[in-house]
């Protein structure tokens, strides 16, 4: 008995409008361009760039196209970044000369070529004024601090850190957590203290009206932080060891027991049976 062998799924293919839309991309680098240069007739070329780059086997084309432009040009990661921080790290004093007299524009024969690669535009007036622009610093150094993973690590750390604090004002609500020592987990955490938790731990017992209004005492913020900051003392020293009280009422009953431990007395054999 022959078993019908399965045939293999083929491998999808970039369809030949979807060819144009990869090598348009390769271009521009922006989804809804290439959508309108590859003809595709749609209301919102963004959302149809959006599916085609979810695509498997067009993401893969664009990889394989990426990959054979930076073997022809010789263009790696770190010759991007080099250049990146060569912009970053540009000076207009490599360009100007400063005296008595104003400001100049140097010789070119005084400025390395490397510099001369980071001007963007120069161009003289009629009135022999010199308009000198180099390339965005801010724009450099906020490409390579994307690069770097510097803005999603503090992102990611916000995000951290606003979860870790609403769930520890969640656990202080449903009394599963006592205000005093949701404090002293956040500090342990280096997490700022919000506001809702410090007025519970200044929270007291509202004092009686005066004479005067009826109107209950308010607080001061010097007095609400004092009332916090003991709170979370008191705290701190009930979870790390005996609180005075305590430890005063442990050593009168050690003095009353003779100063030692309880220690009861060995009964030997005979007196057992007796």
């Amino acid at each position: 008995m022959r078993v019908k062998k399965t045939p293999k799924s083929r491998k999808p293919i970039p369809t030949g409008r979807q060819k144009l839309f990869v090598e348009h991309y390769l271009i521009s680098m922006n989804g809804a361009d290439a959508v309108r240069a590859a003809g595709y007739q749609t209301r919102n070329p963004r959302c149809t760039a959006s599916e085609l780059l979810s695509k498997p086997h067009i993401q893969e084309a664009i990889d394989k196209g990426i990959a054979d432009r930076v073997a022809r040009l010789h263009i790696t990661q770190d010759y991007v970044l080099l250049k990146l921080a060569e912009i970053a790290q540009s000076n207009i004093g490599d360009y100007l000369h400063f005296d008595h007299n104003g400001v100049r524009l140097r010789d070119m024969d005084e400025i390395p070529p490397e510099k001369i690669a980071l001007i963007k535009e120069l161009t003289e007036g009629e009135d022999k004024n010199v308009k000198l622009v180099l390339h965005d610093k801010i724009s450099a150094l906020d490409k390579l601090a994307r690069h770097l993973g510097m803005f999603e690590r503090h992102r990611q750390r916000q995000t951290r850190q606003s979860d870790f604090t609403r769930q520890i004002l969640t656990d202080v609500r449903d009394k599963k957590l006592d205000p005093a020592e949701a404090a002293l987990t956040l500090e342990a955490e280096g997490y700022p203290l919000p506001e809702s938790l410090r007025l519970l731990l200044a929270k007291a017992e509202p004092e009686p009206p005066s004479d005067d209004n009826g109107a209950y005492a308010t607080i001061s913020p010097e007095e609400m932080a004092e009332r916090a900051k003991a709170r979370m003392e008191a705290a701190e020293a009930q979870r790390t060891g005996f609180v005075p009280e305590r430890a005063e009422q442990v050593r009168q009953m050690k003095d009353e027991m003779g100063g030692g431990s309880f220690q009861p007395e060995r009964v030997s054999d005979g007196e057992k049976d007796s």
